[in-house]
């Protein structure tokens, strides 16, 4: 009788022949008449912190003499899968078994494999994706039958499998650490009355049957997944003691061998001391695999299916289950006088021995309990080296033109713009410094007693010294901030939601006592708002928290995130002074009846509109000055590291921030000055409304103060959607050397296929920064508030300048924060567009990120199509 493999019927691959399997000996030779079995098992975790491997053994399985059924289970992504299945799978064979008796074996195996793959799943759905572990399997059914291959001379219908398996065991799960290579082995000898043979001969006997396990619980004998049960060899020999019935077998039967898998576990038999694969290795690796992957819309990139499963079949992996299948490989083999024993292990005995290996080490152990010290031949390197298997990629994700933008001006218009618009600013500052140098400013000092601060009708020299300690406070907070982020990485989501929350409480307090009522409203509904979207974004927090150490990580190996981030803080600041000078030369020289005002030009209306321009101006460039910032990491180091890996691998570019910078500052800048006009323009109005508001207030009409305050939180919202979609278009512009017009349809088509949702939840790191900033302003603000209260200059006496002071030194502050924070929001975004464009690059570049990413959103993790 030839051989007989087969696939499952569900799985796109075909049949595995002899050759292919390297197959040693002859099978289905005659049956040996042997009818008991030894079982030794060993396991081991490596370096892994826990053990996520099991197995299962049940002698006399099904209350048949001889009978056995052995397994092992390989765990990833959690130790569940393999537990449960250790557990449970050779109930669902024995439901199986008895269901449908006259199906025959392969496909009853088949069937066992799909129902245990179907509950997984569920279990997974109804935990609502708390369990999404998987694992590989390889089974072995050793089963007592007749010529016709039926089990004729059984005459009563078993009870359960506990009474009709006198013998059965479950691993016991091990806490500790766990290499890529957790292995267990355990082997079965079977004896018969005869003289002993000599050792190695080829005689009669079925030595051992190695069996590769690893730590599993034990649940009750019912079908119930959860109720817990403890079994062992002694308390199922009691059950045969206290009459659980036994059939016997007649000694004309043969004894055939049914082995499945999924996955890389394998099982080898040793036929006189050859080896002989029973099983088919699942990988990545493998071009039919690999096809079945990509026909059903999957990708296979460095043996790994959509770059983060090694194996492209398994027991459960839900949220993989479209590619990854759990329809086993199944061989069928009568066992002849010639097989010894039986070898099931996982990868981590195959990564460290090949087949012959592995039997010839067996092969030299006496006793079947000895079987212990297996894997220490793959971690004492005495094993040979893994098998070299070709990389099977359907397309490198390293091709296309990254990082190879073409070479020409983009948004030539908005360049010209830009350039007119800060040589305009500049003149008007060069006219007004001068002539308010020259005057010698307008007397006082910072903060003299009794409110002795000059005697100007405007703005004086106190007001700057005012904002100039607002920049340096706004300096100091944003560096603290940054070295709070880099030491606290996995804790500053909760560090700074909870410190706006109670920062947001305090000042409202604070506002409420000194009766500046207007605020106090403003920032209660703050507070609110806080409370609520900390307890709304809490259950993102662990992935935007591994996003956020990723970043970080990336930043530690590249200091040149931190130097472009200073280097924009200290830009921004200094652009802050120039403007903060400039303004308040403004006033001195052309407000009516100003000492500085000598001729008759002076004018409110001039006043208000240079200051206007300087206004719009400032925000334009530090827009600008931002957006070149986050260009420039996204296109360097972080940029680099997505497509080019770590420096120390050689492939990353000499030098990518000085090359990023240079495209951002040059061919870019008119793509980033465009986007930074939409931003300008929106924050120009929110601030517009937010002066009628304080006029409003300030005039006694609370309407029009309601309506104004509502009007600017409306734009607020519309301004904060364009800044973060901006970022993502930026992100194209620095890796593309697209223009803005291009970048933004990119952008737009990345958050139709991704789902708006998933991304501004996914983002919760740039909320967190953004959060970040928002204290520094308000802290800033806050310090203007308390200066202005305790110095009384005599400029604000009425208290008129207050609300513009306020309002400068909130965006100052918040200006230098957000600079800073764009470090970290550049190489968050980065990754995201990176995930869009090539999401297996990701799964090479940090598995574990994309595994949770692929796990919580696994549509994110196939690439958008381009259109």
């Amino acid at each position: 009788m030839p051989p007989r493999f087969s696939d499952s019927p569900n799985a796109r691959s075909k049949s595995i022949t002899t050759v292919e399997l390297d197959t040693h000996g002859i099978l289905n030779r005659h049956a040996t008449k042997n009818s008991a079995f030894q079982v030794g098992v060993s396991e081991d975790k490596g370096t892994r912190r826990t053990m996520e491997d099991s197995h299962s053994f049940v002698v006399d399985f099904d209350a048949i003499r001889g009978q056995g059924f052995f397994a092992v289970f390989d765990g990833h992504a959690g130790k569940h899968a393999a537990e449960w299945c250790g557990s449970h799978f050779h109930e669902y064979l024995l439901s199986s078994l008895h269901g449908s008796p006259n199906m025959p074996v392969p496909d009853l195996l088949n069937e066992t494999f799909h129902k245990v793959d179907e509950s997984l799943s569920r279990m997974c759905e109804e935990s609502e994706g708390k369990i999404h572990s998987g694992c590989t399997a390889v089974t072995a059914f050793l089963r007592v039958e007749d010529a016709e291959g039926h089990q004729s001379f059984i005459n009563a219908t078993p009870s359960s499998p506990i009474a009709e398996s006198p013998v059965s065991g479950h691993s016991n799960d091990h806490e500790s650490s766990h290499s890529s290579g957790a292995e267990s082995n355990g082997n079965t000898s079977s004896d018969q009355n005869k003289p002993e043979k000599k050792k190695f001969s080829n005689g009669s006997r079925i030595r051992k049957a190695l069996k590769s396990l690893t730590g599993s619980v034990s649940y009750s004998s019912t079908s119930t997944p959860s109720t817990p049960r403890s079994t062992s060899p002694s308390a199922s020999r009691r059950d045969v003691a206290l009459g659980a019935t036994v059939t016997i077998p007649p000694v004309t039967s043969r004894r055939v061998l049914y082995t499945a898998n999924a996955g890389d576990a394998r099982a080898v038999l040793s036929r006189a001391g050859k080896a002989v694969r029973l099983t088919y290795d699942h990988k990545g690796s493998d071009k039919q695999e690999a096809k079945r992957i990509t026909d059903a819309g999957g990708f296979v990139m460095s043996g790994r299916v959509n770059g983060v499963l090694a194996v492209t079949r398994s027991l459960g992996d839900s949220s993989m289950k479209e590619f990854v299948v759990g329809a086993p490989y199944t061989t069928e083999t009568e066992l002849c006088d010639e097989d010894e024993f039986l070898v099931l292990a996982c990868d981590g005995l195959w990564d460290v021995a090949n087949d012959q290996s592995a039997i010839d080490l067996v092969r030299e152990i006496g006793d079947a309990q000895a079987a212990r010290p297996t894997p220490n031949y793959g971690f004492g390197g005495y094993g040979p080296p893994p098998p070299q298997q070709p990389i099977y990629d359907q397309k490198s994700p390293f091709d296309g033109d990254r990082f190879k933008p073409k070479k020409k001006i983009n948004d030539p218009i908005f360049l010209v713009l830009f350039v007119l618009q800060f040589l305009g600013f500049a003149a008007l500052s060069g006219i007004v410094l001068s002539s308010w140098v020259s005057s010698g400013g307008l007397g006082g000092g910072l903060g003299k007693p009794g409110g002795k601060t000059g005697t100007a009708v405007t703005l004086n020299r106190s007001a700057v010294y005012l904002l100039l300690l607002v920049t340096a406070a706004a300096l100091l907070l944003s560096t603290a901030y940054l070295m709070l982020t880099r030491a606290f990485t996995r804790m500053i989501m909760h560090i700074t939601l909870v410190l706006s929350i109670l920062l947001n409480i305090g000042i409202c307090v604070y506002y409420w006592i000194t009766k500046y009522y207007s605020g106090a409203i403003i920032f209660t509904l703050i507070a609110i708002l806080s409370v609520i979207s900390y307890f709304g974004f809490r259950s993102r927090i662990p992935l935007a928290s591994l996003l956020l150490q990723v970043v970080m990580d990336i930043a530690k190996h590249h200091k040149s995130v931190y130097v472009v981030a200073f280097i924009a803080l200290f830009i921004q600041a200094a652009l802050s002074v120039w403007f903060t000078f400039t303004a308040i030369a403004t006033y001195a020289k052309y407000t009516p009846g100003n000492p500085g005002c000598a001729s008759a030009g002076c004018s409110s209306g001039k006043v208000a509109g240079l200051v206007f321009f300087e206004t719009f101006s400032f925000l334009w460039t530090s827009q600008v000055v931002k957006n070149v910032a986050l260009a420039t990491l996204a296109g360097g180091p972080f940029g680099a590291w997505y497509y080019f890996g770590p420096r120390d691998l050689g492939q990353m570019p000499a030098h990518p921030t000085t090359s990023a910078f240079g495209r951002a500052s040059t061919l870019s800048l008119g793509s980033i000055a465009f986007g930074s006009l939409i931003v300008t323009l929106l924050e120009l109005l929110k601030m517009l409304l937010n002066m009628a508001r304080n006029n409003a207030n300030a005039d006694g009409h609370p309407v029009e103060a309601c309506l104004a305050c509502c009007a600017a939180c409306f734009v607020g919202i519309i301004e904060s959607m364009v800044e973060y979609f901006n970022r993502y278009a930026y992100i194209e512009i620095a890796l593309y050397g697209k223009p803005y017009i291009a970048a933004a349809k990119d952008t737009w088509r990345l958050f139709k296929d991704r789902g708006i949702d998933a991304l501004v939840n996914d983002s919760l790191v740039g909320m967190t920064m953004t959060w970040g900033g928002y204290i520094i302003g308000l802290l800033s603000s806050l310090f203007a508030y308390l200066y202005l209260r305790f110095t009384a200059p005599s400029y604000n006496a009425d208290g008129n300048y207050t609300a513009p002071l306020l309002l400068f030194a909130f965006l100052i502050g918040l200006q230098c924060s957000l600079t800073l924070s764009s470090a970290i929001e550049a190489g968050v975004s980065t990754i995201f567009v990176g995930l869009a464009e090539d999401p297996q690059v990701l799964a090479i570049r940090a598995p574990e990120l994309f595994g949770l990413i692929a796990t919580t959103y696994p549509h994110v993790t196939s690439g958008v199509p381009n259109g």
